[in-house]
């Protein structure tokens, strides 16, 4: 080998050099394909095997946004619960946030009627409803100001939900009846 400085020595001993590197690269090269072959093999469907099934939202994704807006109003309506516990607020406004946060659960996480298994816009706006004139009666009663108007907002936002469920059309659809023969 020649000094550091040296250019002949660099570039003469240059092709030794990537022959050297490539050698120890082989073992590796080798070791990734077989583990590529090896992968590919496990994933490998048979013939005889059926296609494999796409599970879909009953209503589609209208219903799981309204579903998921209205389980994350209810985990609020909990959270509320919660703090307002911790805090001592008002009684009865609390716990009837409570059971407004167990209804708004049951709401979103039920089975739903008809053909297209949505949530109930009905049952959306009536906790609304339940939920604005608790707020009401709380401010009237001079509950504490930061409960009634978070329990007011959330019935907005119930309100709003409901609303919105039943302009997409994936609401609860009513047939008419038929007539008897």
């Amino acid at each position: 080998m020649g000094s550091i400085g040296s250019r002949t020595s660099c570039a003469t001993d240059m092709p030794n050099r990537v022959a050297n590197m490539v050698a120890l690269l082989q073992p590796a090269q080798t070791l990734a394909r077989t583990a590529l072959e090896r992968r590919a093999r496990v994933h490998q469907t048979p013939a005889h095997a059926p296609p494999p099934t796409v599970i879909t939202l009953a209503g589609g994704w209208r219903t799981a946004m309204i579903r998921g807006l209205s389980l994350a109003l209810a985990a609020s309506l909990l959270i509320l619960w919660v703090v307002a516990l911790n805090n001592h607020a008002t009684a009865w406004l609390t716990w009837l946030d409570g059971l407004g946060a167990l209804a708004g659960f049951m709401i979103a996480a039920g089975p739903g009627v008809g053909p297209g298994r949505g949530i109930s816009p009905g049952a959306l706006v009536a906790l609304a409803i339940g939920l604005g004139v608790l707020s009401t009666i709380g401010l009237a009663r001079h509950a504490e100001v930061w409960l009634t108007s978070l329990t007011l907002m959330l019935a907005c936002a119930f309100l709003l939900v409901g609303i919105a469920d039943r302009v997409s059309g994936q609401g609860v659809t009513r047939t008419p009846p038929r007539p008897v023969q």
